[in-house]
């Protein structure tokens, strides 16, 4: 019984002390409660489950809150847009490229492709809340990290600014890592306002309630433990540690060795650790991720287009989808982050796929192949904008 018993406190734990500190409560009766309560589960089987069961629904219910309350405030000033840096002079007679970065990197990982193109198009590169400066508005706005929706609407915010200033009516959206889900979901939402699309190796097209097989459930926790759980975990410890900052303090700490271990390029982490230090606030977008599949799949939220309203849900990988998209991806990763209907883009007229990299080559291309091959990848950018 003590593994079951375990799981039930560790569960009760995951959603105790966030709904706890969504209360906001001063720390003199934060710990005290916190500390009680966790008491109480760990030495009462019968309570344990009880206050188990009472937890996930509650935090069903504040996760519906909080999510709703976020998006009807999108158009408030206090927060306007996410970040974003022209790259060179506005042109009104060039076309307009924004770039959306992943975790853990900023706009600066578009480096490569910025410095090419900077010279035909306007280059914007966006950088998303808590991966950029502490003092951002929606980083002010939204202190405990951003969910995909968040994401999407605060760059969907910046577009608009974008354009108003170069006086383009579209971009050319170009995305990689978080930025691929972001931008894919703000080209559902709003496709009045993109072009084209260049998505480099992360794609996600199931935008209506999610429904996995076995196999899709398998890969997805087999890709959380693998990283995502400990960004989770990482991410938790600011929550529930808040004296003197140590739960960030620790949760930074933890993070620096993993970060290490995946290659991250240093243009987009490490040249700036100085000015914009590790922020464990990146990780909530992967809590969100996967509370919204788990919600979806016991029917307790809808998908994203019913949410939405989007109007057109043809899929972006069908050979009827009006978008011209650019998909590039490297075959030498641990594990494949695209599902392979993706790859029927090769069907679609004005559309191409492309891969780069083989398990075994010396010369690893990796996740970040804007960095390991940017002359290969501008090279495809080039050929599918002529």
């Amino acid at each position: 019984m003590l593994p079951q018993h375990v799981g039930i406190v560790l569960v009760s734990t995951w959603f105790l002390f966030p709904l706890l500190n969504h209360l906001k409560l001063p720390a003199p009766i934060f710990f005290p409660v916190s500390a009680t309560i966790f008491a109480t589960i760990l030495y009462y089987k019968p309570v344990a489950k009880l206050v188990t069961i009472t937890l996930v629904l509650i935090s069903i219910a504040s996760h519906k809150l909080t999510i709703k309350r976020g998006e009807n405030n999108f158009n408030d000033k206090a927060h306007k847009a996410a970040d974003y840096s022209f790259h060179g002079k506005v042109d009104k007679k060039k076309p307009t490229m924004v770039f959306i970065h992943g975790w853990p990197d900023n706009g600066d990982v578009w480096k490569n492709q910025t410095d090419h193109f900077s010279k035909t198009h306007n280059c914007v590169t966006i950088t998303l809340p808590h991966y950029g400066r502490r003092d951002a508005p929606a980083v002010k706005r939204f202190p405990l990290g951003c969910s995909i929706d968040q994401l999407m609407e605060l760059s969907r915010n910046a577009v608009v600014e974008v354009l108003k200033k170069t006086g383009d009516g579209k971009i050319i959206l170009m995305i990689h890592d978080w930025g691929s889900w972001v931008g894919l979901q703000l080209q559902r939402k709003y496709p009045n306002l993109i072009s084209k699309c260049v998505v480099l190796d992360v794609a996600w097209v199931e935008y209506n309630r999610v429904t996995l097989n076995f196999r899709q459930i398998y890969a997805l926790i087999k890709m959380g433990i693998g990283y995502q759980y400990y960004i989770i975990f990482c991410w938790w410890l600011t929550l529930n540690i808040t004296p003197f900052n140590l739960g960030e303090k620790i949760g930074a700490r933890l993070l620096e060795p993993m970060i290490a271990g995946m290659n991250v390029p240093k243009t987009s982490f490490g040249s700036r650790r100085e000015e914009y230090p590790l922020n464990v606030y990146m990780g909530a977008t992967y809590f969100y991720l996967h509370w919204q599949v788990i919600m979806q799949m016991m029917g307790y939220e809808q998908g994203f287009d019913d949410v939405h309203d989007v109007q057109d849900r043809t899929p972006l990988y069908s050979t009827e989808h009006p978008l011209d998209v650019l998909f590039i991806y490297s075959q030498d990763k641990g594990f494949r982050l695209h599902p392979r209907k993706f790859e029927t883009l090769k069907k679609r007229k004005g559309s191409n796929v492309h891969s780069l990299g083989e398990k075994g080559m010396s010369n690893k291309i990796g996740h970040w192949l804007m960095t390991t091959a940017g002359e290969e990848v501008n090279g495809f950018i080039e050929e599918f904008l002529k």
